[in-house]
C-alpha cells in the first residue's frame, strides 16, 4: 500500500512529479528528435546481386522520381525506336564492362567467336515471364505462349577488347586461378575477352542472360554457366595470388557498371511542392578500371615478356586438344559435394544527390 502511493507521487526537492507524466515528455522528445535527424536516401537506379559499379544515389524524393522517370522513359524509347540508343528520347546512358567466357565449338574458332562478337548490332531476345532465376531469355517468343507477357529486352555491344586465353601455358593458367579459383573455370573454356555494353533496356539479369543465350557467359556466374561451383571443401578464406585478392574466392560477377550518363535535374518549386525537370547540361560519371583490370594487365606483361604465351587469335590447336582432352577427363569423373555461391555484395557508389 505504502509502495503504491509513492508510485503515484514522488516528491524531489520539494514539489510534486508524476513518473508516468516525465516519462511521455521524454517519449515525446525523442520522437522529435528522430523525426529532426531523418534524412531521405533511395536508390532509383539498382545493380543486380554481386555486380559492381556505378549507382545514382537520391537524398530528395522529387530526384528519386526524376531519375526513375528518365529510366521509364528510356525503355519506352528503345522499345518504340527498335534501340536507337542515342536519340532525343533518351535523356540517360548506362554502360557496363565484363568479362565473357570464349567456348568455341567443333566447328568454331576464338577468331570466329570474336567476330561474332563485333558482328552483333542490336542484341534482342525476349524475357520469359517467371520470378526464377536463372532467367530464361530467348530470341523468338514460343509459338505457344502469350506474347504480350515476354519482356523485349535489348542491347548493344559497343567494344570488344583484348582476347586471353586461360589454358596452354603459365600465364593463361595464373590468369584461369585468379578469376575462378583452382576448380571454377567451366568445362570448355579456353579464353575471356573484355565487352563493354551500352544497356537500351533494363531487365533482371539482363546482360548476364543475353550473353549467356549467345554463348558467352560471364566469368564468375555460376547460374549462367560462366564458371562451376566450388566444392565445399574449397571454399574458405580468400587468399591473395600475385598481390591481387583472386575473383574465384570472393564469388563477384565480372560485370561492373562502367559509366553513367543523364541530364541535370532543375529543381522547380510550386504550389504542389519541389519537383524536378531535365536540363541542356550532361552530367557524366565513369571508372576506368575493373576488380579483373589488374589480372588482365599482368597477364599482358607476361605474354610480351614470354615466348611460350600462345596467341590469342592463332595457333589455337593446342588449345583446342587441351579442350577435348579436359572434357573426357570431366566425362569420366565428376566432381561431386558442390555448393552455390549466392552471398551478396554491396555495390561501389560513387553518384551521391
Amino acid at each position: 500500500m505504502l509502495w503504491q502511493e509513492r508510485k503515484e507521487d514522488v516528491s524531489l526537492q520539494g514539489q510534486s512529479i508524476k513518473p508516468k507524466d516525465n516519462d511521455n515528455k521524454r517519449r515525446r522528445r525523442g520522437k522529435t528528435e528522430k523525426k529532426q535527424h531523418a534524412i531521405y536516401v533511395a536508390t532509383p537506379q539498382r545493380l543486380d546481386q554481386n555486380t559492381s559499379g556505378l549507382v545514382a544515389v537520391a537524398t530528395k524524393k522529387c530526384f528519386a522520381a526524376y531519375f526513375a522517370e528518365l529510366l521509364r522513359k528510356k525503355t519506352s524509347a528503345q522499345l518504340s525506336q527498335g534501340g536507337s540508343s542515342r536519340s532525343d528520347d533518351c535523356k540517360v546512358h548506362k554502360a557496363y564492362r565484363c568479362l565473357v567466357c570464349l567456348s568455341p565449338g567443333a566447328e568454331s574458332s576464338m577468331a570466329s567467336e570474336v567476330k561474332k562478337l563485333k558482328d552483333y548490332g542490336i542484341m534482342r531476345h525476349y524475357l520469359e515471364p517467371s520470378i526464377r532465376a536463372p532467367k530464361r531469355f530467348l530470341a523468338d517468343i514460343p509459338h505457344d505462349a502469350e506474347s504480350a507477357a515476354w519482356a523485349e529486352s535489348l542491347l548493344t555491344i559497343t567494344r570488344v577488347g583484348q582476347v586471353c586465353t586461360v589454358v596452354g601455358n603459365e600465364p593463361s593458367e595464373t590468369l584461369s586461378e585468379n578469376l575462378w579459383g583452382i576448380h571454377g573455370r567451366p568445362q570448355g573454356c579456353i579464353a575471356v575477352c573484355e565487352l563493354e555494353i551500352e544497356l537500351l533496356t533494363g531487365r533482371t539479369h539482363q546482360i548476364r542472360g543475353q550473353l549467356a543465350a549467345e554463348g558467352f557467359p560471364l566469368v564468375g556466374d555460376v547460374q549462367y554457366g560462366g564458371a562451376v561451383a566450388q566444392p565445399t571443401e574449397d571454399l574458405g578464406k580468400p587468399e591473395k595470388r600475385d598481390g591481387f585478392l583472386s575473383l574465384g574466392d570472393s564469388e563477384e560477377l565480372c560485370l561492373q557498371c562502367c559509366s553513367l550518363e543523364f541530364l541535370e535535374p532543375h529543381l522547380a518549386v510550386d504550389s504542389t511542392g519541389e519537383s524536378m525537370v531535365p536540363s541542356q547540361r550532361w552530367k557524366k560519371f565513369s571508372l576506368s578500371g575493373s576488380s579483373w583490370t589488374d589480372f588482365l594487365d599482368a597477364y599482358s606483361c607476361a605474354e610480351l615478356s614470354s615466348e611460350s604465351v600462345t596467341s590469342s587469335l592463332s595457333d589455337e590447336e593446342p588449345l583446342l586438344t587441351q579442350r577435348r582432352e579436359e572434357s573426357h577427363d570431366a566425362r569420366r569423373q565428376r566432381p561431386t559435394n558442390y555448393r552455390k555461391q549466392s552471398s551478396s555484395r554491396l555495390a561501389q557508389t560513387s553518384t551521391l544527390l
